[in-house]
């Protein structure tokens, strides 16, 4: 009986965090691409001039690795739209993965096929590479793990819909939960390492934490 009350307690106080930060009604605009990968490519019919702009701006903004499109690279190419393509798809996973780094003035072109070709596999490893989830230190209490979720979802950064309950993360375990908020805040926030601190208890790892259909962003 103790442990089912203490269960329903700490869902209580979950609830009482969450409802006021699950209300804003804001969606993320890393959720809209959470569901599946997504790269960013070239729009067909781009001028030489500006496919060169791009590749510029890309490599000259110190967000993008193109090491893979240099003459001795995997990905150098002689087709300038691929170059472009590919310099600017390393700029949009660099810059924080979120639509509008995919703008380019017009011309990019968000997908959801993987554009590697041949030998050219750095594109999807580039992908591979960046990608990081931010989750919950294991042994953090109960306390810590609710004021995270409190403090992510409340931060205006982060998409906490799925955490909602009748979302595909929600959960009576306080550490998904927690791990889902943090995420999300990460993400939002920017995909930096400090993003994910949380006073001392946030972990970036690199495999994959989503499951069943809990997909993290």
């Amino acid at each position: 009986m103790a442990g089912i009350v203490r269960k329903a307690t700490s869902l209580l106080l979950l609830s009482l965090f969450l409802l006021p930060c699950l209300m804003n009604g804001k969606t993320a605009l890393a959720a809209t691409i959470s569901a599946t990968r997504s790269w960013c490519v070239s729009m067909p019919g781009m001028t030489t001039e500006k496919l060169v702009a791009n590749i510029n701006y890309a490599y000259g903004s110190g967000l993008a690795d193109c090491k893979a499109i240099q003459e001795d690279g995997p990905c150098y190419s002689t087709d300038v739209i691929k170059m472009a393509s590919y310099a600017m798809n390393a700029y949009y996973y660099g810059a924080g993965h979120e639509e509008f780094n995919c703008y380019f003035d017009g011309s990019g072109l968000i997908v959801q096929h993987d554009p590697s070709y041949d030998d050219c596999t750095a594109l999807a490893a580039t992908i591979s590479a960046t990608r990081s989830w931010c989750v919950s230190k294991p042994g953090m209490t109960t306390e810590k793990l609710v004021a995270n979720i409190n403090y992510a979802c409340g931060s205006g950064l982060a998409d906490c819909k799925a955490i909602q309950e009748d979302g595909p993360c929600y959960s009576t375990d306080v550490i998904k939960m927690a791990s889902y908020a943090m995420n999300a805040y990460y993400y939002g926030a920017g995909h930096e390492e400090f993003n994910c601190y949380f006073d001392s208890s946030g972990l970036i790892v690199q495999h994959d934490p989503s499951y069943d259909d809990c997909i993290y962003p």
